[in-house]
């Protein structure tokens, strides 16, 4: 697959599965049905989003796209309701009509108390003293009503189109859900009340909006998603996902709703579904988000068999950021786009922070996504590298992770931080998420680095899932980062240099108690940060010491391991772009050392 440069304007995300479909590796995939997310697998995409919103007249709304249930359709005060039979409703009237009847509602004539309109659908619509009752045949519990009336508007409106015009009107929705199996039927009742489109605050059931995306017929819903085409048996599973992917990161952590357009500010509404589709075929690609650019929405593609997966935690995660706006549209955030998905996914699926989200919807934990042969074996790599087919930006998440769970009790970093990345962002400045990093925490981002690097020697950042992987997969990654001189003297391979940000992680090894001694010395002038990392083998527990100026000592007992870390981190961030790495951050740090208690 192909990349085009995210200055393009808004990013769409593929979750690509190159030639095969993921497949479970060494215990930390597969689990569960979850497809492993590996460095093959994910191929992004930035280019020009597709967005395909419908026009629709204001004088004639179809009850296909525009009153189906669970959109909202607004209209002026002095519109009349209408069928397509011409014939108008009356007070106390009923009507009979067919599926394709097209309605224009009012809040003056016909469409009074206790009149009813019934379709050949099953559906029925009354209104009365500002409530609107839907029953409907259809089997889910999580019917929108599919018509508002909404007082003070300057014009009929579809779901699709966004008013800002500030309103004070409140409608009760009371949804009836009626089942008929072998003629018996059964109705469930939910009520809320919800706001009307410019309404501040969050209704308890988002509006179906059609028109974000192609839309459809055929659809399965719940309180803030819908999916539409191909609907799979376990369908459930999926929106529970979602629902409890939404609950942690919107409710728990903060963040920004994404069933707010990008269009509006505060939380006046409309608040929208967000639209998943079902397909069957995306190429190399499992799943994708797309944003619609004319309503400021994000939405998803996901290959069907892939629904209830870490592919769409994924996705949504990309349309979570979507909505968090301050990084559209920004180029040298673009790669870090990827390592968010994965962390909101990673964080989701496998951290305590969701746990109660994931209880609620009666999902267990996953295994953890992090690519320990990739990640440490290339520590040396820019940190958030986006280089076609060699990059870390999938696998660059746990950086996150480290400023989330904030081990380290760092000032300004913890369970927020991702969100603060965001909201702290300097509009418009094309700035890395780095350069935001200075400004959320107190202390030097190459500190920060530096103490991340040195945590990542045995993965002791607060994160059991990812740790235990570590543990499996250890002896498989690749060390080899340096090369002995002469009289236990070492110094760097030069195509394993840390770059700027990056690291080398240099296991020692000891016979016994040892007091193990190292001197660094740099063969040109530059900003480093140098820890020995030791860990009982027993405990598992780790202790750090950092080497100032690059050298130092610690004592290692028996049953004790020791690894030296060497991370390249400038003080202060430099302006880069993940896609197009340039000189000054591929520049390596050229180093030796001499070592004494140990042997490298």
């Amino acid at each position: 697959m192909f990349h085009l440069i995210q200055l393009l304007v808004l990013p769409f995300f593929f979750f690509s599965t190159s030639n095969a479909l993921p497949k479970p590796r060494h215990g930390n995939g597969g689990h569960r049905c979850r497809p492993a997310i590996s460095s093959n697998i994910f191929v992004p995409t930035y280019a020009l989003s597709k967005t395909q919103a419908s026009e629709t007249t204001v004088s004639s709304l179809s009850l296909e796209s525009s009153t189906s249930t669970a959109s909202i359709v607004s209209t002026s005060s002095t519109t009349v309701l209408s069928l397509s039979t011409e014939a108008i409703i009356s007070t106390d009237s009923t009507i009979f009509t067919s599926l394709t009847t097209a309605l224009t509602l009012s809040t003056e004539s016909a469409i009074s108390a206790d009149s009813t309109v019934f379709t050949s659908s099953g559906s029925s619509a009354t209104t009365s003293a500002g409530k609107v009752t839907q029953t409907t045949s259809e089997e889910s519990t999580f019917e929108s009503t599919s018509i508002s009336l909404t007082e003070n508007t300057s014009a009929p409106t579809t779901t699709s189109e966004l008013s800002t015009a500030s309103t004070s009107s409140l409608q009760t929705v009371s949804i009836e859900s009626t089942l008929i199996s072998d003629g018996i039927a059964t109705t469930s009742t939910i009520s809320s009340t919800s706001a009307a489109p410019t309404q501040g605050g969050p209704p308890a059931v988002f509006t179906a909006n059609p028109n974000i995306g192609p839309g459809g017929d055929t659809y399965k819903e719940s309180e803030h998603f819908r999916i539409y085409g191909t609907i799979p048996g376990n369908v459930n599973k999926t929106l529970d996902l979602l629902e409890g992917e939404y609950d942690c990161l919107v409710n728990t952590l903060g963040w920004r709703s994404p069933g707010l357009s990008n269009y509006v500010e505060g939380e006046k509404g409309p608040w929208c579904k967000t639209n998943i589709y079902s397909v069957s075929d995306l190429g190399s690609s499992a799943g994708v988000q797309r944003a619609d650019t004319k309503h400021g929405f994000a939405y998803l593609d996901v290959v069907t068999k892939w629904l209830d997966s870490g592919v769409t935690a994924h996705e949504f995660g990309h349309a979570l950021h979507f909505h968090q706006r301050t990084w559209v549209y920004q180029s040298r955030t673009g790669a870090w786009w990827e390592t968010v998905a994965n962390w909101v996914a990673e964080t989701y699926q496998t951290s305590d922070i969701c746990a109660p989200a994931r209880e609620k919807v009666h999902r267990s934990v996953a295994s953890s996504i992090i690519e320990v042969k990739k990640l440490i074996g290339d520590s040396f790599q820019v940190i958030v590298d986006g280089s076609s087919g060699t990059g870390n930006y999938y696998q660059a998440w746990p950086f996150l992770t480290y400023l989330t769970n904030n081990p380290d009790e760092i000032p300004g970093l913890g369970r927020h931080v991702v969100r603060e990345l965001m909201v702290q962002y300097k509009k418009d400045s094309n700035e890395t998420p780095l350069h935001t990093l200075a400004r959320v925490a107190t202390t030097k981002v190459g500190s920060i680095v530096g103490s991340y690097w040195a945590r990542m020697a045995y993965v002791d950042i607060g994160h059991a899932p990812a740790q235990k992987v570590f543990q499996q997969q250890r002896h498989s990654i690749n060390y080899k980062n340096v090369a002995v001189q002469y009289d236990k003297t070492y110094k760097v391979l030069p195509e394993r240099q840390p770059r700027y940000m990056g690291c080398n992680i240099i296991p020692l090894t000891t016979s016994g108690a040892a007091t193990v001694q190292v001197d660094i010395k740099l063969a040109e002038k530059a900003e480093f940060t140098a820890t020995f990392a030791v860990r009982d083998t027993s405990t598992g527990s780790v202790r750090y010491r950092t080497l100032e100026q690059g050298s130092g000592s610690i004592e290692v007992s028996d049953g004790e391991e020791i690894s030296l870390v060497v991370a390249n981190t400038p003080a202060d961030p430099i302006l880069y772009d993940g896609f197009k790495l340039t000189s000054d951050v591929q520049k390596g740090l050229d180093y030796s050392f001499k070592l004494s208690g140990a042997t490298a």
